[in-house]
């Protein structure tokens, strides 16, 4: 019994200090807010099977594992979508309209997606955590436990191999 106690508590501990940055986080990835909420719900889920491996709920790693949650359950809820709207797609838009007219924005940023995918984690976390969180390069520094420099750097190495991949791509 006293176990149950203290995992209720850490949840509402976690649910009160993050509740508002997963939500932040999910929106900014889905632009939905219903997306976003069931994403959220997805997040808090996840948080409840890994309950164990959260020791302190206030640390700056608990926050980036929290972050990583919700980007990753986002960007799963994304690519899902598009799948769907694809498949929703008729065969004669294609007979209509030539392959390089589209300008669907939502297919541009899938593949913008994908390319961060390509990216090795620590370069893909701070871009995501950047641009698509929001966050600061200082805050990201403190977060995840290194320098602003390093921070720095991973950003200008992601945004090369991006460079080169769309250059490769184009």
């Amino acid at each position: 019994m006293r176990s149950e106690n203290n995992d209720s508590e850490k949840v509402s501990r976690l649910f009160r200090r993050y509740a508002v940055l997963i939500h932040n986080v999910t929106l900014s990835i889905l632009h939905s807010e219903e997306d976003a909420e069931d994403a959220d719900i997805h997040v808090w889920e996840k948080v409840m099977l890994c309950l164990d491996e959260i020791t302190d709920v206030d640390s700056q790693e608990t926050k980036a594992l929290l972050i990583t949650m919700a980007e990753r359950t986002a960007i799963d809820m994304y690519r899902r979508r598009c799948k769907r709207m694809e498949m929703e797609v008729s065969l004669e838009r294609y007979e209509v309209e030539t392959y390089y007219s589209t300008s669907d924005m939502e297919m541009e940023n899938l593949e913008t997606e994908l390319w961060m995918r390509s990216l090795p984690k620590q370069y893909a976390d701070v871009v995501v955590m950047h641009y698509i969180a929001g966050i600061s390069q200082r805050e990201i520094a403190r977060m995840l436990g290194i320098s602003e420099g390093a921070v720095n750097m991973r950003m200008s190495r992601a945004r090369k191999m991006l460079k080169e991949r769309w250059d490769h791509d184009v």
